[in-house]
């Protein structure tokens, strides 16, 4: 396989460019498309909690660089495949983790902490947002 020309990588280095720039607003018409969409009942399934937490960080590191906010992942280990509606939890996380972001947006040292806990004892599992 040949290397890429730098023309090439150019082109991709922009396009990529344009992504990061509109992915706010692509996220803010995603958020307003699921809340306005037509409620449904819950659809359990087995999932992975940290993938699903990690899913919606990984979401929201360009719009915490852009607002001048750390944001971490700290998942907790050893969590085993779980029941629940992946979907909706994505929603609601990732609505959490968005409003963390912009209360801290710009502000000096800021940082939003994003970690996962299991408690074996009854199946339950958190997310926990720390801004």
């Amino acid at each position: 396989m040949a290397n890429p020309s730098l023309a090439t990588l150019e082109a991709i280095r922009q396009g990529w460019r344009v992504v990061e720039k509109n992915q706010e607003k692509i996220s803010n018409l995603v958020m307003d498309m699921l809340a306005f969409s037509k409620d449904r009942q819950p659809e359990p399934a087995p999932n992975d909690w940290n993938e699903l937490v990690g899913d919606c960080v990984e979401l929201m590191v360009t719009r915490a660089r852009d607002a001048q906010v750390e944001l971490l992942y700290v998942p907790t280990t050893g969590i085993p495949e779980l029941l629940f509606d992946s979907d909706l939890l994505h929603r609601a996380i990732l609505n959490v983790i968005t409003n963390a972001i912009d209360a801290c947006e710009k502000r000096e040292g800021a940082r939003v902490e994003v970690s996962t806990t299991y408690h074996a004892e009854d199946g339950r599992v958190q997310v926990i947002v720390v801004d």
